[in-house]
C-alpha cells in the first residue's frame, strides 16, 4: 500500500529531472531564442534615456541560459551583439564575448551546480556574473581606448587618477555587478508569469508566482540601490586624476 506512492513520486522526480537536464524542445528554442534576443534589445533601449551606468542588455541571455542551457544562452547574447551592430556599430561585436561570460556563468550556475535554488545563493550568482562580465570586459574597453560612449565613461573619468587600466577594470566592476543584479532578478520576474511547463526547466528561489516575484522585486530594488549609491558616492571617494 506504501510503495506505490513513493514510486509514483520517485518517477515524478525523475520526469522532472530529465525535463531539467534534457534537451530542450526545438518549438521551445524557436520561440525563445527571438524573444530572448528581443529582450535583451528592449532593456538596454528602456534604460539608454536615464542615462544611468548600466546597460540591461542581457536579461534574455539569462532566460535563454537557465530554461534552455549555457550555451542556447551564449547564443541569444552573441545574436544579441551581432544584430546590435545596427543601432550601436560595428565595435558592438567586439562585446559578444561578455554577453556569453554571463550566459555560461548563469546556465551553469543555475542549471549544473543549483545556485538558483535558494534566494541567498542566487543573490551571489548575479554578483559572480557582474564580476566575470567586467574582468571579460575590461580588456575590450581597453582596447577601444578606454571609453566606448556609454555613460560608464564617466565612472572611468573619475576614477582616471588610478591609472587607464585600473579605472577601466574599476568602473566594469561597478557597474557590471548592479547590472547584472537587475538582469537576474528581471530575468527571475519574468519567469515567475511563464507557464509551468517552461518555468520548470529551471530550479529557481521559490515556486513560480507571486512569493517568486516577490523576491525578484527585492533584488531588483537591491540592484538599483547600489547603482543609485555608486553614482552618488563616486565623486566622493574618487582621488584627483594627475
Amino acid at each position: 500500500m506504501t510503495a506505490e506512492p513513493a514510486s509514483g513520486s520517485a518517477t515524478a522526480r525523475d520526469r522532472t529531472a530529465l525535463v531539467r537536464t534534457g534537451p530542450p524542445p526545438t518549438a521551445l528554442v524557436v520561440t525563445l531564442i527571438p524573444l530572448a534576443v528581443a529582450v535583451n534589445f528592449v532593456g538596454n533601449l528602456a534604460i539608454a534615456p536615464l542615462g544611468l551606468p548600466i546597460y540591461l542588455d542581457t536579461i534574455g541571455t539569462f532566460l535563454a541560459a537557465v530554461l534552455l542551457g549555457p550555451w542556447w544562452g551564449a547564443l541569444a547574447g552573441v545574436l544579441t551583439n551581432v544584430l546590435g551592430v545596427f543601432p550601436n556599430g560595428v565595435t558592438n561585436l567586439l562585446f559578444a564575448p561578455v554577453n556569453v561570460v554571463a550566459a555560461l556563468v548563469w546556465g551553469y550556475g543555475v542549471r549544473r551546480l543549483g545556485l538558483g535554488r535558494r534566494p541567498v545563493p542566487f543573490f551571489a550568482l548575479a554578483i559572480v556574473v557582474g564580476l566575470a562580465t567586467a574582468a571579460a570586459a575590461t580588456p575590450i574597453v581597453l582596447l577601444l581606448g578606454g571609453s566606448t560612449g556609454h555613460p560608464s565613461d564617466v565612472v572611468t573619468a573619475l576614477l582616471a587618477g588610478l591609472g587607464l587600466g585600473v579605472a577601466v577594470l574599476l568602473s566594469n566592476v561597478l557597474t557590471s555587478v548592479p547590472d547584472k543584479m537587475i538582469a537576474g532578478y528581471v530575468g527571475l520576474a519574468i519567469t515567475a508569469a511563464l507557464p509551468a511547463a517552461v518555468a520548470a526547466r529551471a530550479v529557481l528561489p521559490e515556486a513560480p508566482g507571486s512569493r517568486r516575484l516577490v523576491v525578484a522585486i527585492g533584488g531588483i530594488v537591491a540592484g538599483i540601490v547600489l547603482t543609485v549609491l555608486a553614482v552618488a558616492l563616486l565623486p566622493l571617494v574618487t582621488p584627483p586624476s594627475a
